[in-house]
């Protein structure tokens, strides 16, 4: 796969003003993009970044559904978080936190809806 401007690394753009490019995504991310997008289950959905974490949405553009699961990504650490919306509310208690990247993609996997039928557009609540 190669990115929007033929470098060959995704993730990354170039820089404004200059011939090289600077990746966009956090090397703690880039593993996270990879094993989401070898699961069939995930691929299907709409993905986006969001504060270092991989999240996931039903549909194509924002506003986006908050019933999918998403992962932060910090240091070899995952923590699978309920939803991507940030909110006064007190945070919910991840659903996971783990060493290992396996299990967080199939937590996300576990907690996604039971009707995963995307569309284009966003989502109005």
């Amino acid at each position: 796969m190669t990115s929007s401007n033929g470098s060959g690394r995704l993730g990354t753009r170039p820089s404004i003003g200059t011939t090289t490019t600077k990746p966009w995504v956090g090397d703690a991310l880039r593993p996270v993009i990879t094993a989401a997008n070898a699961r069939s289950e995930l691929r299907g959905l709409f993905p986006f970044t969001s504060l270092n974490r991989l999240c996931f949405s039903r549909c194509s553009e924002y506003p986006y559904t908050q019933d999918c699961a998403c992962i932060a990504a910090k240091d070899g650490e995952y923590v699978v978080q309920a939803t991507w919306t940030v909110s006064d509310a007190p945070a919910a208690e991840p659903s996971a936190v783990t060493q290992d990247l396996d299990v967080a993609i199939q937590t996300v996997i576990d907690n996604l809806p039971h009707d995963t039928t995307v569309w284009i557009g966003g989502c109005h609540y």
